[in-house]
């Protein structure tokens, strides 16, 4: 969660109208297998990165 928040916080003040997101993507064994942030808006969310 600590990962998320921290990337959430590259979009703050540039991803207008979306919110500002970061999204960490773990495999069963707790290894993170991939990780994005919202984009500048109308990008996609971060979810889709």
């Amino acid at each position: 969660m600590r990962v998320a928040l921290s990337l959430s916080k590259r979009g703050l003040g540039n991803v207008w109208p979306n919110p500002s997101v970061g999204c960490v993507l773990v495999s069963a064994d707790g290894v993170i297998v991939g990780r994005g942030h919202t984009k500048p808006g109308g990008r996609p969310h971060a979810e889709r990165v």
